[in-house]
């Protein structure tokens, strides 16, 4: 049996993923050195269970969410980013104008720059904890 032992460098980028990618790309070599890329996070998920339910919010957007499980609840906020990101854009001269969701723009353009899921869950730190009242 054969086992090989690959090490890999862990690198993390802030900005454009694709960018680093064409940069990365012109290596002349046989093989290329495997890396793992770890993306700067730009969003964060903060999931508490409150009493039976499990709570999902993304403070950077204002938005949040409750389901009963935490990994439901992690998915509908993913689905509820996406939402608010496409009617953002929809209706761009409202919500840019809007003293309380103008800053939001930043953290729009990063999420539509995301070509799958996979991208924006990069950009997402999950958080956890507990409501306490």
């Amino acid at each position: 049996m054969l086992i090989y032992s690959v090490d890999f460098d862990i690198i993390f980028i802030a900005g454009d993923l694709d960018a680093y990618n064409n940069h990365e790309g012109k290596n002349e070599g046989f093989m290329k050195e495997p890396k793992i890329i770890v993306q700067e996070k730009t969003l964060t998920i903060l999931l508490a269970l409150d009493e039976e339910k499990y709570c999902a919010c993304c403070p950077e957007l204002d938005l949040v969410t409750e389901m009963d499980t935490p990994e439901e609840a992690v998915e509908d906020m993913i689905e509820a980013i996406k939402d608010y990101a496409n009617e953002y854009m929809t209706s761009f001269q409202l919500y840019s104008n809007s003293p309380n969701r103008a800053h939001h723009l930043p953290y729009i353009e990063a999420i539509k720059n995301c070509k799958n899921d996979w991208e924006l869950k990069m950009l997402i730190e999950i958080k956890h904890g507990i409501i306490y009242v």
